[in-house]
């Protein structure tokens, strides 16, 4: 029989390993291995360090670019007749000319090409009428009717909902004499605007305040009902009275019974008043079911004794 097939060495020939690349890689393909595994231990042992912001977060105060709303007194508009308004169309061009002298010209210039000298710095810059594209809310009178009512949000074109009704109509049609190509105005599109914000309706729009203010003021009015609270439970922590033990008897969060109290004030003009109060809500208001069960006598000494505390 022949020399066996396979011949096994006793000892590593390397010059015929250099000969043989494929006996390489079974040679060092135990140390690659090794290598791989170390280094992905390793990366799994640092992935919090490696994935861990250096630069400490930027924490932007939102109120900074919060702008607040401005301060406005409240007043009443007068219902108006569209139809009747467009018949008076020309009159009222000459009065809407007066009014964009007053209020417009100083950003959108004399002729409407948005050159006015106030709106020279502006950006975007102000609107130029003689021009019929670039309108964010259209060219239509029912489209600037809406930007008079509301303004444009991201721009220095602000409302002017407090003008009259006529006078917005009076400015609009003036801003149509500005440019040959305005759509024109139909008394479908009017009736269909009254329809919308009730027009033909008075009515009566209330006094407008900062949120800022606003926030002011209910803490303001908030400190003020603790400290009268706080007033008047050290008054009857330090004051033995018979109406003391009937109030204290009637109530089983006397707290929020005197905020009960405090927060409405109109059952000082009557004791009718005073018992509807304090029975609509039992067991929610501070009050139990005691104060329903009091005699005439006990509870006018109620009554009185509670008048007297909230004008301490």
């Amino acid at each position: 029989m022949s020399d066996n097939k396979f011949k096994f060495e006793d000892e590593i020939d390397f010059k015929a390993v250099l000969r043989t690349p494929i006996r390489w890689f079974g040679l060092i393909y135990p140390y690659f291995l090794v290598i791989a595994i170390a280094i992905g231990m390793i990366w799994v042992y640092k992935m919090d360090i490696l994935f861990t912001n250096k630069i400490p977060p930027a924490i932007i105060d939102s109120s900074k670019f919060f702008k607040d709303i401005e301060p406005k007194k409240g007043f009443t508009i007068s219902g108006v007749d569209v139809v009747k308004l467009l018949a008076e169309k020309e009159k009222l061009t000459t009065k809407g000319e007066e009014i964009y002298k007053a209020n417009c010209s100083s950003c959108h210039g004399d002729k409407g090409l948005g050159d006015g000298v106030a709106g020279a710095n502006l950006n975007p810059k102000p609107r130029n009428f003689t021009k019929s594209s670039g309108w964010k809310n259209g060219r239509k009178f029912s489209d600037m009717y809406k930007t008079l009512v509301d303004g444009i949000s991201g721009g220095a074109m602000v409302s002017y909902d407090y003008l009259p009704i006529e006078d917005k109509f009076a400015l609009i049609f003036f801003i149509n004499t500005l440019a040959n190509d305005f759509p024109e105005v139909t008394e479908s599109e009017l009736k269909d605007l009254d329809i919308t914000y009730n027009l033909s309706q008075t009515r009566t729009l209330p006094n407008q305040i900062p949120v800022q203010l606003a926030i002011t003021k209910l803490s303001s009015e908030k400190n003020s009902e603790l400290d009268k609270i706080y007033k008047i439970q050290n008054f009857i922590n330090y004051h033995s009275d018979r109406a003391k033990d009937i109030f204290l008897s009637v109530t089983y969060n006397q707290e929020k019974a005197l905020k009960t109290l405090y927060n409405n004030q109109n059952w000082k003009k009557d004791k009718e008043n005073f018992v509807n109060l304090i029975s609509s809500s039992v067991n929610q208001n501070g009050f139990n079911s005691k104060a329903l069960m009091l005699s005439e006598d006990r509870l006018n000494l109620l009554f009185n004794y509670m008048v007297y505390l909230f004008e301490l």
